[in-house]
């Protein structure tokens, strides 16, 4: 998607019916939302914070969904969407008529290096903790590495966004995780149910 030419339609500029032509500038950054972590994609074109819409490349294709920012309506900004790919499977389950589980954490995948180095076991890497949230009522916190939900085996964040999707709000899992103990990480496993 680097370099590829885009066409902002919708709301680029915040009225509706706009249009701006430009160029994805960037594709390297995720954003980290709860449960779910999305590529970034940034253009060279300006729009308003309040820009809404879809990217569609030269083929018609939407290639990103424009990320609205906060803050004052009527400033400008560089716009930025969420990259379509990681959206899909989300989209798939909603317009089949079915509910979204949530657990309710933050992540990231586990650096090579902490893994090689540090020991830091492969798996989900919890950054941080919804209150009130199943993995808060369950115990589980920053720090944690998920390394199973259910019976599906997690390595990297992506294993568990995938296994995540595959399970339904209202049913209860075993979560297995590895906790930074004295000397060494320990495995635990925790009852939880999900939300919708």
């Amino acid at each position: 998607l680097l370099a590829t030419p885009v066409l902002a339609l919708g709301r680029p500029v915040g009225t509706a019916g706009s249009v701006i032509f430009g160029m994805v500038t960037s594709t390297d950054q995720r954003v980290n939302l709860e449960d779910h972590n999305l590529q970034m994609l940034t253009t060279d074109m300006v729009g308003k914070n309040s820009s809404s819409g879809v990217l569609i490349n030269l083929s018609r294709q939407v290639v990103g969904i424009i990320r609205q920012e906060e803050g004052e309506e009527d400033g400008t900004r560089t716009l930025t969407a969420y990259g379509i790919a990681d959206l899909l499977p989300i989209i798939r389950k909603l317009s089949n008529g079915q509910q979204i589980a949530h657990l309710g954490i933050t992540g990231t995948d586990v650096p090579e290096e902490a893994h090689e180095e540090g020991g830091v076991p492969r798996g989900a890497y919890v950054t941080g903790i919804r209150m009130d949230s199943p993995a808060m009522r369950a115990g589980i916190q920053s720090g944690d590495v998920i390394t199973k939900l259910g019976t599906a085996e997690i390595s990297s964040f992506s294993d568990y966004q995938d296994a995540l999707l595959n399970l339904s709000p209202n049913s209860e899992i075993t979560v297995t995780l590895m906790r930074q103990g004295q000397p060494e990480y320990q495995e635990m496993t925790l009852e939880v149910i999900l939300e919708g």
